[in-house]
């Protein structure tokens, strides 16, 4: 909801604010292609070391080693399938990924309150 922020930018340390504005001091950039183009280009890399990249594919939940309880071990989809892997990328933001797919938020060292933005 607040873009480069992820929280109320009013509300942001002042070196996010600086490091956000930073980015845009010598202009924008726009990549041959269009924005496109960097997605493929990931997804290209992911799938040559055997990586795989789902969409409109809801998961349930992050699923962590069960004795250290600190490693992520895979997930589990809505639909009650389980993908083992040893690493996971979220792509639902910080907060929702902490408070709604991790089995308890304070798995991360983070202040979520700060990122209250509801």
């Amino acid at each position: 909801n607040y873009g480069d922020y992820e929280i109320e930018p009013s509300r942001a340390p002042f070196l996010m604010h600086a490091i956000v504005m930073q980015s845009y001091l010598n202009g924008a950039y726009y990549p041959n292609g269009g924005p496109s183009t960097i997605v493929r280009k990931i997804v290209q890399t992911i799938n040559k070391y055997d990586g795989q990249v789902l969409v409109k594919a809801p998961v349930q939940q992050i699923l962590v080693d069960e004795e250290t309880g600190n490693k992520v071990v895979g997930v589990q989809m809505k639909d009650g399938n389980v993908i083992k892997a040893p690493v996971v990328c979220s792509d639902a933001g910080m907060v929702n990924t902490a408070k709604k797919l991790l089995p308890t938020p304070d798995m991360i060292d983070l202040d979520l309150s700060l990122y209250n933005h509801n």
